[in-house]
Formats: C-alpha cells, sequence, structure tokens
C-alpha cells in the first residue's frame, strides 16, 4: 500500500471512529491530548510527522475510543490493528496496548494474529509475527485465559435452489413481521440475496434499495421467514425508522435470550445495547435486518464489526459507498405475469389469466403495494357485483388516477404485515416532503423532481437533461439527481434514469407547475436539434418518448414541439411517422396569418422535405415554394433558412428531371451557405453534396468526384469518419468513380460507405437503403450478377416495407431486378 493509499486508510478509519463514538473531531482530539484539533488533524493527515515519529500520539488516540466509551462505541481491536499498522507502530509498543486494558487480552491476540499475516505497507518494518505474538501470549497468561476462540458453525444456504417455505424461526430471535401468505414473485430476487449472503464478510452489508412501496420490507421478512432456519445463532430485526429509537430496538434484542443475565432489567439500557452488541460479535451465524436503513451513522452505529452476523439492511437509498462494504440489490416492479398473479391470490375466484386483472396491474406499473391495496379492495368487494366487479374497479382507475381512488388510499385495505403506510400517496410524500425547498440543493431536487412529472414513465432519461431543463450547473445537477435517487423517487439502471408510473403522478400532483413543463420543452427540442444535427440515432429512445408525453399532455398543440419530432422519427427510420407529426405542426400553425413567420416558413419547408421523402413530389414542390417565397419576404438575404430552401427544392428538381433548375437552386443554396456559415458549415457541405450528385446525373463525373473529395475530407475532421454525412459522400463519390471507370476504387468506397451506416443507422434504415441501392449499381457494372440479384431481392422486401411498393425507389430496385434477371 503506497503513502497516499495509507493516509486515505488511516482517515477513514478516524472518520468510522468518530462517527461511531458520536464525537466531533474537535472532542476526539481533546480526548487523544492533542493541544488543538489543528495539531490532531495534521498528526493523522500526514503519517511521516507525528503519529509515525511519536508512537504515544497513536496510543492515545485508541485509547480515546475505547476507554470510558460504551461498549457500541468502541474501537474494535481488529481496527486499532490495522491503525498500528498504518502508522508504524513500533513493535515493542503493542504489548502496551494490553497493559493499558484497552481490549481484553484474548480478543486483542486474536485479531493481531489474523491480521499480521496480510502484507503490510511496504514502508513499514515487517515484523517478527512469532516473536510478538510470543510476547504477547505471555501478557495472556499472565493476565487471562487462553482458550481459543470458539469455531463458526456452517452457514448452509443454497441460492440455487427454490425458496423454502416459511418455517419456525430458531431461538434466539427478534422477528415482529409475520410470512406473508400472499407473498409471491419474487422468488429470484431471494435468491440473489441468498447468493450475496453466503458470500459475505465482516464489514459487509447487503442493501435490499428501491422505491417506497416496491416491496422491500416484504422481501426482508420473507428472507427471513424462509432461511432464518439457517442461521443458528438467530434472527434479529431492528426497525431504523427513528434511528433515535434504534438503541432500544437493539437492547429488546437481548431479552430474547441472546444475553443470559439474570438482572437483565434492571441494567441501564447502554449496558444493556453493549451486552448485545457483544452477543452479535461472536463467530456463531445470524441473521441481522436493519429495515429502512437511510444513511451511514445508522449502518457503522449497529453493524457488527466482527463474527458471524449477516447483514441485510433495507432503504429508498439506491446508491452507498464502496468504502462502507455495501452490495446493492435494486427491487423493481414486478413482471406483468407475477404481478397480475399477486392480484389473482386476492380473488381466487377468477381465471388465473383474466385479461381485467392484468389491465389492472399494468395501470398500477406493478407496484406491489398498489397491488396489495388494489387486491385487497377486490376482496372486500367480492360479493358486490358493481363495486367489486375488476371491469369497473378498472374503468374508475382510468378516470380518476390512482392516486385519487379511495382503494389506493388504504382506508380498505387489509392490514399490512410490513405495518407501513397504506397510502399510496403518503407513501411517495414521506420522501417528496423530505426535500427542503429552503435548502439550495433541496430546492433543485424538488425542481427536478417537478420535471420528472412530466416525463414518460418507464421510459429512460439522463441527468443531463434535468439539469438543461431546471437550468443549472453540470455539477449542482449531479447532486440534485443523486439525492432523488437516495430518496427512491429515481431510479439509476446502467448509467440512465427512470422514474416510476405513480411516482411521476405522485410529482405532477405535489410540486409539477406549467413553467417547468417549458422547459422542459425547450430542453428537449434543443436536445432533438442538435441531436440530428449530429446523427445520433442513440439519442432517440432518451428524448421521443418525453416528447411524446409532453405533446399528449397539452391543452393544446405545441409547433414548436411537434416541428422538432419529426427529426428524431427520421434518425430512426420512420418516415412515415415523420410526415405525420410535420403535418400536425403544419395543422397547428394553419389559423390566419400564423404560417407567415420564421416558425411557419420551417414548418412548410420540414412538411415539404417527407413529402418528397415518402415519394410525393406533386404534394412536395407547392409547399418548397412557399416556403422559399416566404422566407423571401420574411428574412434577411443571407440567412441560412435561404439557403435550406433552396437546397431542398434543387433536390426535387433533380428527382423530376429538371437539372438546369435544379443546378441553379443549388448554386444559390451553395453561395448563400458559404457566405453565412463558411466552408464548413453543414449546409455547406449537403449543397456540394447534392451539387456533385447533380453532376453525376449529368455525367461530369471528373468535376463530381472534385465536388466530392474535399468535402469528404472536411466532413470527417468535423463529424468522423464514420458519421453518415460522411458515408452518404462516399457512396456518391463511388457512383462519380464508376463513371469514370474506376469500377474496384467505387466498390470500396461504397464498401465502407454501407457498413458504416448499417453500424450506426440500422440495415433497414431509409438512409442505408439508398445507400445500397446505389451501391448495388456498381455490383452490376463489375458483372457480379448474382450477388447483385441478391442485395436487390432483399432491398426490395426494405423498400416494401419501408415506402410501400409505389414509391419510386421500390420501383427502382423492381426494375433493377428484372434487368439482371433478363441479362443473366
Amino acid at each position: 500500500m503506497d503513502e497516499i493509499a495509507t493516509k486515505q486508510a488511516v482517515r477513514e478509519l478516524i472518520n468510522t471512529w468518530a462517527l461511531r463514538a458520536g464525537l466531533q473531531k474537535q472532542a476526539l482530539a481533546a480526548r487523544a491530548g492533542f493541544g488543538s484539533y489543528d495539531e490532531f488533524y495534521r498528526a493523522y493527515l500526514d503519517l511521516g510527522r507525528a503519529l509515525s515519529n511519536d508512537p504515544e500520539a497513536a496510543l492515545r488516540v485508541v485509547q480515546a475510543l475505547t476507554l470510558g466509551l460504551p461498549a457500541a462505541a468502541r474501537a474494535t481491536p481488529a481496527e486499532a490493528v490495522n491503525f498500528f499498522i498504518y502508522t508504524r507502530l513500533p513493535l515493542d509498543r503493542y504489548p502496551e496496548v494490553l497493559q493499558r486494558e484497552l481490549f481484553a487480552p484474548e480478543a486483542w491476540r486474536a485479531a493481531l494474529q489474523q491480521h499480521l499475516a496480510l502484507e503490510l505497507p511496504a514502508a513499514a518494518p515487517q515484523p517478527d509475527a512469532l516473536t510478538l505474538l510470543a510476547a504477547i501470549d505471555d501478557l495472556v497468561r499472565r493476565g487471562a485465559s487462553t482458550a481459543p476462540a470458539p469455531t463458526a458453525a456452517p452457514l448452509l444456504l443454497d441460492p440455487t435452489r427454490p425458496p423454502p417455505s416459511p418455517t419456525n424461526l430458531p431461538v434466539p430471535h427478534r422477528m415482529p413481521l409475520a410470512p406473508a401468505r400472499l407473498f409471491g414473485g419474487r422468488d429470484q430476487e431471494l435468491q440473489q440475496v441468498v447468493r450475496h449472503l453466503r458470500e459475505q464478510e465482516v464489514g459487509e452489508a447487503l442493501a435490499i434499495t428501491g422505491i417506497g412501496g416496491v416491496g422491500k420490507t416484504s422481501l426482508a421478512a420473507e428472507l427471513a421467514h424462509r432461511y432464518g432456519q439457517f442461521f443458528a445463532g438467530g434472527v434479529f430485526w431492528i426497525s431504523c425508522a427513528d434511528p433515535h429509537a434504534c438503541e432500544r430496538e437493539v437492547a429488546a434484542c437481548g431479552a430474547t435470550g441472546l444475553v443470559q443475565a439474570s438482572n437483565w432489567r434492571e441494567l441501564p439500557l447502554d449496558e444493556r445495547v453493549a451486552l448485545v452488541l457483544q452477543a452479535w460479535q461472536e463467530p456463531t451465524p445470524r441473521l441481522l435486518i436493519l429495515d429502512n436503513c437511510e444513511d451511514d451513522e445508522t449502518l457503522l452505529r449497529w453493524r457488527p464489526s466482527s463474527g458471524g452476523c449477516r447483514v441485510v439492511l433495507t432503504s429508498r437509498r439506491a446508491r452507498w459507498p464502496r468504502s462502507l462494504g455495501v452490495s446493492e440489490l435494486a427491487l423493481h416492479e414486478l413482471e406483468p405475469v407475477a404481478a397480475r398473479a399477486l392480484l389473482q391470490r386476492y380473488r381466487p375466484d377468477l381465471p388465473a389469466n383474466d385479461p381485467r386483472l392484468a389491465a389492472i396491474a399494468t395501470e398500477l406499473a406493478g407496484l406491489p403495494l398498489a397491488l396489495h391495496l388494489a387486491g385487497s379492495y377486490l376482496e372486500t368487494y367480492q360479493d358486490d357485483r358493481h363495486v367489486g366487479d375488476p371491469a369497473n374497479f378498472l374503468r374508475e382507475l382510468q378516470a380518476q388516477g390512482p392516486l385519487e381512488h379511495s382503494a389506493l388510499q388504504g382506508a380498505e385495505a387489509a392490514p399490512s404485515l410490513t405495518r407501513h403506510e397504506q397510502h399510496l400517496g403518503r407513501t411517495f410524500a414521506l420522501s417528496i416532503e423530505q426535500l427542503d425547498p429552503q435548502t439550495p440543493g433541496d430546492a433543485l431536487a424538488r425542481t427536478m423532481l417537478g420535471v420528472v412529472g412530466w416525463l414518460a414513465p418507464g421510459e429512460p432519461f439522463d441527468g443531463e437533461l434535468l439539469a438543461a431543463a431546471s437550468s443549472s450547473s453540470a455539477g449542482a445537477g449531479r447532486l440534485a439527481v443523486r439525492r432523488l435517487r437516495d430518496l427512491g423517487l429515481l431510479r439509476s439502471d446502467t448509467g440512465l434514469l427512470r422514474v416510476h408510473r405513480l411516482v411521476s403522478d405522485a410529482a405532477r400532483a405535489t410540486v409539477s407547475a406549467m413553467p417547468q413543463r417549458s422547459s422542459l420543452a425547450t430542453a428537449l427540442i434543443a436536445r432533438s436539434e442538435a441531436a440530428y444535427l449530429g446523427q445520433q440515432p442513440a439519442e432517440v429512445p432518451l428524448l421521443l418518448p418525453h416528447m411524446a408525453r409532453l405533446d399528449a399532455s397539452a391543452h393544446a398543440p405545441v409547433p414548436e414541439l411537434l416541428n422538432s419530432m419529426p427529426f428524431l422519427f427520421e434518425l430512426a427510420g420512420d418516415l412515415q411517422s415523420s410526415r405525420a407529426y410535420a403535418q400536425r405542426a403544419y395543422d397547428a400553425l394553419a389559423a390566419p396569418g400564423a404560417l407567415e413567420t420564421p416558425l411557419g416558413a420551417e414548418v412548410i419547408a420540414n412538411l415539404a422535405e417527407w413529402q418528397r421523402l415518402l415519394g410525393d413530389n406533386r404534394a412536395a414542390r407547392p409547399l418548397y415554394e412557399q416556403a422559399l417565397a416566404m422566407r423571401q419576404r420574411i428574412l434577411p438575404p443571407g440567412d441560412m433558412a435561404l439557403a435550406e430552401s433552396h437546397n431542398n427544392l434543387g433536390e426535387l428538381l433533380r428527382e423530376e428531371g429538371d437539372y438546369a433548375a435544379s443546378r441553379y437552386h443549388y448554386e444559390q443554396a451553395l453561395a448563400i451557405a458559404l457566405a453565412g456559415g463558411g466552408p464548413e458549415h453543414n449546409t455547406t457541405l449537403a449543397a456540394r453534396n447534392n451539387l456533385a450528385l447533380l453532376l453525376i446525373k449529368l455525367h461530369l463525373h471528373s468535376e463530381a468526384a472534385e465536388q466530392l473529395r474535399p468535402l469528404i475530407v472536411a466532413a470527417s475532421a468535423i463529424f468522423g469518419p464514420n458519421d453518415p454525412r460522411v458515408a452518404t459522400a462516399k457512396i456518391n463519390l463511388g457512383a462519380a468513380l464508376a463513371g469514370l471507370g474506376a469500377l474496384d476504387a467505387a466498390r470500396e468506397e461504397q464498401r465502407q460507405a454501407v457498413v458504416s451506416l448499417t453500424d450506426l443507422l440500422g440495415e433497414r434504415h431509409p438512409t442505408t437503403l439508398l445507400a445500397r441501392l446505389t451501391a448495388v449499381r456498381t455490383l452490376i457494372l463489375l458483372g457480379e450478377r448474382a450477388a447483385a440479384l441478391s442485395e436487390l431481392r432483399l432491398l426490395d422486401q426494405f423498400l416494401r416495407a419501408a415506402y410501400g411498393p409505389q414509391h419510386p425507389l421500390s420501383t427502382q430496385a423492381r426494375e433493377l431486378i428484372v434487368a439482371v434477371e433478363r441479362e443473366a
């Protein structure tokens, strides 16, 4: 271990001890005999000075954390040995620990024997373990019994077998919750917990995490009742919902027979707690469950630092520091089949595959608490043909919303076996109310939660979107997202975030407001424009579902939002949806005068573009011309939108064979783009590429290649060599080379381009299909008719699915198939 790691280890030990003992570092410094906090801080921060050169200082620190403190707050022998090793206490000072009576001799010897077997810091002298232990043994023989420590009974847990049925718990135990008669759908999670426990070591813990109502406590209770039989030392359940009451919870464990003391009831609370913690340090396997443990201090205070205890905690907090030795098992909502089966247990009179129960489970998004409340309601009114009818209940849920229905407010629910809140809305309010609007960090988290209320439940998003929508810095945004995660309001999955449907409803009902909706729309529009400009199809699932949710929740269509969505659909290869949303944007601005704006002109031009891409040039041409004329009236002469209009109209005219008019518009687009954006602007590159296509149509292949080669170099430098714009230019360069007779070079350019497009966009994306249709012509010229025919038959199938059988591209593929078959 290097010097930096050693210092960090010492810092962590000091922080852990001070936290466990409830001491501020100033108080600890005074107890350890330092003149000031600064002196103490320098001592444990700089191992090269005070602690390594003053062994007495190291002894004083450990002494300050043992003598005069309750047993539960003291440093353990194992921790002390680590501290002395890291601070390089000379070997001849180790026996002083026994002489000062800081620890029991046999416990001290066991800790030494265990830790001296480890590799020590390279800078520290290697102790002679035999000599040291012999000296300690001499003191042990003189001061206490040297009886060997008892060995632990084996823990026979098998995570590969199905979970056993609940059975009697071993004695002693403290388990206030009964087994759940209707528990189900969590066998896999139980087996995962058992796998963790079998491999768990001293100083570790497993946290079962998740949002309120997801069943964390229920899973822990079932673990106790099903697997408690394998823990010879018993099962002990501690409610940490009120951290101030934990001492009494722990002390109550001793009254179960765990601690044998005739005067138990007369002992002070701190002594009873100390005796319980001492028993938990024994090697006997025990299961310790800390329910609703939400902070580091509570875990460090009550988790045994040695012995055979396996520790499980339940928490809404999604992430725990690795330095605490905590592993997380994230608990999610039930899968649809399991959710329906749980509802059916409340109503066994209904068929197991009843579609009404499946629909109710979907409406409640598989949240176990909501399913329990709904099932209890249906069970209560089983004999009422109207109220107890699942179809009527489903209609009421959909009309009122789950949080507003009386069934989900717990008034008529069966008693909660976990003794938790049965009002679904208040379950989430417990987390939301912890966000203090007077604290800047919490205020930002509340704002972000308000944004989350407008997002699509269950769909992925990232913290950057929340930060943009709440106008926060990246650093502050990350802390706010972490706060929401730790309160169980957001779920983190492979670096992305999601919100449960019912949490989203709770956020909408409490903290969401229209300004947050507007800021989210603005952030989504900006992000979608960047995604399209950067040709990033991976952004589509992070944006489009949320834009659709905003659109669906709007009282009236929002043209700006509708105008941005078609670009994402195009990135995803869905041109039909692109045109549909472009038409909706156009319709939203159809009122007199509303179109005569820059936004209106953009909406018209976009609708024309997707009409053209889908082969309807007759509908597209007047729209293109209308958008160009409008932009010429309302925009300054050099505006880049004018270049886009000229470029798009040039495309249509080229397809219709009006090459002279097409060239005029391309050259107009190129001149405006060069003047306004420069040679590397996206519109400039697009105009150059389209002009090259026209030159190929005019059989000016050399001129086309001269346009395309510098374009490819520039686009590769700006967007990367595998960008779709680069690939499209390479496809066109291949066509120009084929026209010049360089067929092998043409095939290689086009092969690379098709590979890039397929990797990024997929083999069925319209841009990929157009590139493949162009590349297959080169195969035909090379005489590779069999390969060309195979590719054309596949393209015919894909083009029909993407565009329909009447689209010009579908027609071209069929005509080429006929031509190749005729020549074969």
